[in-house]
């Protein structure tokens, strides 16, 4: 797919390749036929992020596949932040350590 198509294409291209119609679709998201027609045609944006993962379990593809963008679910599946890993990992190096232990 092309990098700059819309979330809504992607979100049509899949649902068809999987075989389910909008009244389908929309129901096992818990949203209307007119939303996801809407969605799908570039009308209304998708407005959570959870609706996103929603479709995409759904559908059986990676978020990444809907978005074009590159993100990752943590293990309790929510949203990883590459920016708070990077955080996380500064602040944990084994390096760091003992000029911590040092000041105390």
């Amino acid at each position: 797919m092309r990098p700059e198509m819309p979330i809504g294409e992607r979100i049509a291209i899949y649902r068809r390749r999987r075989g389910l119609t909008q009244l389908v679709l929309a129901g096992l998201i818990g949203r209307s036929e007119s939303w996801l027609s809407q969605v799908e045609r570039g009308i209304r944006p998708v407005d959570r992020l959870s609706v996103l993962i929603d479709i995409s379990h759904i559908l059986k593809i990676d978020v990444t596949d809907l978005t074009g963008q590159p993100f990752s679910l943590a293990p309790n599946g929510s949203l990883e932040n590459e920016a708070v890993r990077a955080i996380g990992q500064a602040l944990t190096r084994y390096d760091a350590i003992p000029a911590i232990l040092d000041s105390i």
